[in-house]
């Protein structure tokens, strides 16, 4: 993180140690990561409701499966 700078982050919701949003609050804090496009991505639809609760962290939220051609879409429309 301190030698390049992250155009996409596709962060895992649930990882072991820190979670998705934990670790998306603490890349907001870097300069480096502030143009940076976080976006959530979780197998769980029922859990859009708490991302949305942290909307300000992340860009965008995604269910796996996530297929090429929708993440295609949506970093052209991000």
């Amino acid at each position: 993180m301190e030698s390049f700078t992250l155009d996409v982050a596709l962060i895992d919701m649930s990882t072991p140690v820190m979670d998705g949003i934990a670790l998306a609050q603490l890349l907001r804090l870097r300069a480096q990561c502030s143009l940076t496009k976080l976006m959530a991505l979780t197998g769980y639809a029922g859990s859009t409701g708490r991302l949305q609760s942290d909307k300000w962290v992340f860009d965008c939220h995604l269910i796996k499966p996530l297929s090429l051609d929708d993440l295609a879409e949506v970093l052209q429309t991000s």
